[in-house]
């Protein structure tokens, strides 16, 4: 039975998000007064590569090999600036460390994908 590897590519920081609150304080009187409350908090895009392996053996330092290969066919720059343009450079050099590590095994395994989410950081008042 195959199974499913997941292994993050990259990271890229992205735009932070902001927001707008409004807070209260106490004014004359017993009034409350409103004013504005920005907060903001990191973005980060995380690109993580699907390959759906054989159920024999441990291909999880085999595929950071071909990782590290395809990141340096598609550079490095170019993946996380534009994965788009940079991805089949990075499939072809990937498939073929692949075979060069694993040879006739290597039809075994297939390519998933590459997907991006974003994972973000904790709200923090500006």
């Amino acid at each position: 039975m195959p199974r499913i590897i997941i292994e993050e590519v990259g990271r890229v920081p992205g735009a932070p998000d902001v927001k707008l609150e409004t807070g209260y304080i106490d004014g004359p009187l017993g009034t409350r007064l409103p004013y504005p409350r920005v907060f903001h908090r990191d973005v980060t895009h995380v690109f993580e590569l699907s390959v759906k392996v054989p159920d024999s053996g441990d291909f999880v330092p085999v595929i950071r090999e071909c990782i590290l290969a395809g990141l340096a066919a598609g550079g490095v720059a170019a993946f996380l600036s534009s994965p788009a343009s940079a991805i089949p450079a990075f499939k072809t050099a990937f498939w073929g460390t692949l075979v060069i590590k694993l040879g006739e095994q290597a039809t075994e395994f297939e390519w998933i994908g590459i997907n991006e989410h974003q994972s973000r950081g904790e709200w923090s008042p500006i």
